[in-house]
């Protein structure tokens, strides 16, 4: 699993007028099927997105949104499909 575009380790997302983010990604993954997120701050899962299916996997890509993700951090984003699982660390939303 590898994200290509979109979500990367140390990044600053930019909030909206609602002061929440919403960041598309895309990437590679050998698995199909849905694609779960479990974003935490610290060891707290932040529950607007607690295991959320945020996209989907299939033929090697993989391709979602993370949306909801409220101003402050830092936050890791963990994403599963299957047996595949990455993180995302240090994600801040500004």
């Amino acid at each position: 699993m590898k994200i290509e575009t979109g979500l990367f380790d140390h990044m600053v997302l930019q909030r909206n007028r609602k002061n929440v983010s919403e960041a598309a990604f895309t990437g590679l993954c050998a698995t199909r099927g849905p694609i779960a997120a479990t974003v935490t701050r610290g060891k707290r899962a932040v529950k607007v997105l607690d295991s959320a299916p945020v996209g989907t996997a299939s033929r090697g890509r993989m391709q979602g949104c993370i949306k909801g993700l409220p101003a402050g951090g830092p936050y890791a984003i963990e994403l599963r499909v299957g047996g595949e699982k990455l993180v995302v660390k240090d994600v801040l939303v500004g």
